[in-house]
């Protein structure tokens, strides 16, 4: 858990490398690595551990030249860096040693001197001797932070000696909690500007990532760990996808990347969609991708607090999802307002109860059971159901094989349709719904 193990904030003007060093310190590229400054712009959290000590690393957005700070998003990045100075117990300020000290990197000094927290000096990009031999220079040294230590982020060069310096000033206690394993991976996954991180800060109830009218704000896929009913949730906020044709810049395309394997890792997938927008091909896509990676799936359709009288039109536009979205017919369906507070909880209920539905194993005398009720009900014809059997061979995903005698399928006796009727009834007898299930026919002799 985040707050049992000591902090160590990342802190740096733009494009000094300070998203390659995080990597390279927690030892996974879970930074999205960019040319293109200001790439970073929430806290970024990874777990670091070094000599069996655990520490949580915080990659904070870049700090940018004072007049080429955007208007929109100025002041939301310097909250979000002055948050992750005030929780961090340790400072890691990030220069580029071949840049040497620029007007910006001193404010930086400033605002870390202002924290009175413990500083170490990090001069990046130092990746030959020679380039080392430059954090003698006295501008580093009139900072005030003491002796620099010159690392190579890319090339890995003495970043052991900067975390024996960083385990060496960290406070940790005898024994380590253990670590936290979360039982659901939740990742909020829509196109741009749907709400997706106002649904994540609403969720914690603190603006844990930046919200903007701009879209594309969110670039980095965030994890955090969420307690709710005493279950440990990872909550992922993604990069909102656009289609193919609209990513035109290089870090869009990283972030739709990271977008898709967030949803291959993910035990339960929140589609969120904009109430006030009909639903588009991309959503559709989306959709498809979620049920191709065979997820559990929650349509979170948000912003219904832009709805005059919504309580009185909701049929209505239960009626319009699922007509647009047919193939979507097992898919719970919730309205919130993220912006709001309305239904999250109810969100965070359905997350929980699909969780263990997840884990849901029925018996073959239960199936058995079941289907002859369905024969019965939907009068298939024909003796030869009497030999017919389902079991169920896996949860998460719920996976079912219908054991059918190899003459009667050489025969076509059985029609995909009447697979897709046990289907449903099987979803709607157990209360399956929220979860991909598949049912396959095998052939017996």
């Amino acid at each position: 858990m985040i707050k049992d193990f000591p902090k160590v904030a990342l802190i740096g003007r733009v494009n000094v490398g300070k998203s390659t060093l995080f990597n390279c310190l927690i030892g996974k590229r879970k930074a999205l690595i960019s040319k293109i400054p200001g790439t970073t712009r929430d806290r970024n959290y990874g777990e670091c551990v070094w000599r069996g000590k655990k520490f949580i690393l915080i990659d904070l957005a870049g700090v940018e030249p004072e007049k080429r700070e955007k208007k929109i998003l100025g002041e939301k990045l310097k909250e979000q860096i002055e948050r992750g100075i005030e929780e961090a117990d340790l400072i890691l300020f990030d220069l580029d040693i071949q840049e040497g000290v620029c007007p910006v990197d001193k404010r930086i000094s400033k605002m870390i001197k202002k924290s009175k927290k413990e500083t170490i000096l990090v001069l990046n990009k130092a990746d030959n001797q020679r380039l080392r031999y430059l954090a003698n220079e006295k501008e580093f040294w009139r900072l005030g932070f003491g002796l620099p230590i010159p690392v190579s982020a890319i090339n890995g060069a003495k970043t052991g000696d900067l975390l024996d310096l960083i385990v060496k000033k960290l406070k940790f206690k005898e024994e380590q909690i253990k670590e936290v394993i979360p039982e659901v991976k939740v990742a909020i996954i829509g196109r741009p500007n749907v709400g997706k991180s106002t649904l994540l800060n609403s969720i914690l109830g603190e603006e844990r990532v930046i919200v903007s009218p701009i879209p594309q704000t969110t670039r980095e896929p965030q994890d955090t760990l969420f307690f709710f009913k005493n279950t440990p949730l990872l909550l992922i906020d993604t990069a909102g996808i656009r289609r193919k044709r609209k990513i035109k810049l290089k870090i869009e395309k990283l972030g739709v990347k990271k977008t898709i394997e967030i949803i291959e890792k993910a035990d339960v997938v929140l589609l969120l969609l904009d109430i006030k927008e009909k639903v588009s091909h991309q959503d559709k896509a989306l959709f498809g991708l979620v049920t191709k990676n065979k997820k559990a799936l929650i349509l979170v359709i948000n912003k219904c607090d832009l709805i005059k009288d919504f309580e009185k039109k909701m049929d209505r536009y239960i009626s319009y999802y699922q007509n647009v979205l047919p193939m979507a017919w097992w898919v719970p369906i919730i309205f919130i307002s993220a912006k709001k507070g309305k239904n999250i909880k109810y969100l965070l209920d359905l997350i929980l109860e699909i969780k263990n539905k997840m884990k849901r194993e029925i018996k073959d005398e239960e199936l058995d059971r079941e289907l002859r009720k369905i024969v019965e009900i939907e009068n298939f014809k024909g003796e030869v159901w009497r030999r017919i059997y389902l079991k169920q061979i896996s949860t998460n995903p719920s996976q079912f094989l219908l054991l059918v005698p190899k003459k009667i399928v050489d025969r076509k006796l059985i029609s995909q349709a009447q697979v897709n009727i046990i289907k449903k009834r099987i979803m709607e007898k157990f209360n399956l719904y929220g979860l991909p299930i598949e049912i396959k026919l095998k052939e017996i002799e």
